[in-house]
Order: structure tokens, then C-alpha cells, then sequence
């Protein structure tokens, strides 16, 4: 269960920043999200099962976090990538 709870806090540290960072794109927003979510369900499926359990499944459980953290970039640069082509103006109204 220890595992579940860093899965969540994993899933819900993505909403603010990409939330942000992705403010003026709300379709990026909503596919990034949509797949961090779905990640992390997947994973959380995968810690409760108990027919993952046995040793020969112990690399799979890691690798399944590790994903989650390179999903992190591969979500995050993009963003920021526009975010500084794009500047957002002072008032943050999306152009």
C-alpha cells in the first residue's frame, strides 16, 4: 500500500505544473494529463493485483515509476519549450 500512495503523489504532482505551463494549449493540457492519469491508474492496478506479485515481476514494478518520471519530461520540455517562444502577457490572457 506504501507504494500506492507514492504512485498517487506522483500522479497529482503533474496537475500544477503542466496545469500552468500548458495554460494556453488546453488540448495539450488534456493529452498530458489524460496520460499521466492513465499511467498511473496502470500502475496502481498493477501494485494491487496480486498475480504481479511473485519475484519474477519485481523489475516490472520499479520500471513502471521510472516511466512515470520520464513522462515528466517528455510532457514538461515541450511546454516550456512554447511557453518561451510564446510569451504569456502580464495579465495572463492567452493570445
Amino acid at each position: 500500500m506504501d507504494y500506492v500512495g507514492i504512485a498517487v503523489m506522483i500522479i497529482t504532482s503533474f496537475f500544477c505544473p503542466i496545469y500552468h505551463v500548458s495554460r494556453c494549449q488546453p488540448h495539450w493540457q488534456l493529452i498530458y494529463l489524460g496520460g499521466i492519469m492513465a499511467m498511473g491508474m496502470s500502475t496502481v492496478v498493477t501494485l494491487l493485483a496480486p498475480s504481479l506479485y511473485p519475484r519474477k515481476f519485481r523489475a516490472f514494478r520499479p520500471m513502471l515509476f521510472s516511466s512515470m518520471g520520464v513522462f515528466w519530461y517528455c510532457t514538461c520540455n515541450p511546454c516550456l519549450y512554447c511557453e518561451l517562444e510564446q510569451p504569456v502577457a502580464p495579465d495572463h490572457a492567452c493570445l
